[in-house]
């Protein structure tokens, strides 16, 4: 009695890892065909089979990947954005706690309704991201920099100003405090406040080696402030500056060679 009650039971465990096999070989039958059919441009194909995945899958460990992809296609491959903003709501819900991934989508959902030229719903996200209290400074930055562009397409200059001014420069390795103070100077110029936007960025330059890249965008943008004043000597020496660091800038030349010409 004891051998036959052991041997259903081993019976039972076989056909438990029997099934278990099946379905996983299954899920992963599906993710490969689809990844295939997406690599070889079956893009039709390749969203049906991501679309099943996530009906037949809904604790699959390749969820993310079936709706990035269904993204990619729908956005990038088709160009249906309108058709994509459900898809990035459904995965905010199915991601709201996840610290990495929610982030990363709230910013791409704020992108895409630029794109959608909705920009008060894009403004409530970017807002609605420079909240979280799980991303870092330096992200948290770079959303400042995205809403004082938002703002300005809407010539509201106070708002955009104040947001840059908000932008921390503790912890920021990816370096986007600097472009909030290039982009706030941008913002003083549009302002007419002239005299503010170019002490900003003369001190900029001087924070900034020659040779990276801030300098460059400070002088640069000094070079088109002093040209629109008609302020050509100084325009020159900005743009003059430039060539010393970086020769073989083409679109600087041409600039210096209209205000000597004019």
């Amino acid at each position: 009695m004891g051998y036959i009650r052991i041997t259903f039971v081993v019976c039972v465990l076989i056909f438990s890892i029997q099934c278990c096999s099946n379905i996983t070989d299954y899920e992963s039958n599906i993710i490969h065909s689809a990844r295939t059919a997406y690599l070889t441009g079956e893009n039709i194909t390749a969203e049906n089979l991501y679309k099943k995945y996530l009906q037949e899958f809904p604790n699959g460990k390749y969820r993310f990947e079936a709706w990035e992809r269904i993204y990619d296609i729908t956005t990038n491959l088709r160009k249906d954005k309108i058709s994509s903003l459900p898809l990035l709501d459904a995965m905010l819900m199915e991601y709201a706690s996840d610290r990495n991934l929610y982030p990363q989508i709230l910013k791409k959902y704020a992108i895409l309704h630029l794109d959608l030229f909705q920009n008060d719903e894009s403004i409530k996200l970017w807002l609605k991201y420079i909240g979280l209290t799980i991303i870092s400074d330096s992200e948290k930055n770079n959303g400042r920099l995205q809403l004082s562009k938002q703002y300005l397409l809407q010539n509201n200059f106070d708002s955009a100003l104040l947001v840059l001014r908000k932008c921390n420069e503790c912890i920021d390795s990816e370096g986007f405090y600097s472009f909030c103070k290039l982009q706030e100077a941008e913002v003083l110029f549009r302002m007419n406040q002239i005299d503010a936007a170019t002490s900003l960025l003369q001190s900029i330059r001087r924070d900034y080696p020659k040779q990276s890249i801030i300098y460059l965008e400070a002088s640069f943008l000094l070079g088109d402030i002093f040209e629109i004043i008609q302020n050509k000597s100084d325009a020159l020496e900005m743009f003059e500056s430039i060539l010393a660091s970086y020769p073989n800038t083409q679109a600087v030349r041409t600039r210096i060679n209209n205000l000597k010409s004019n």
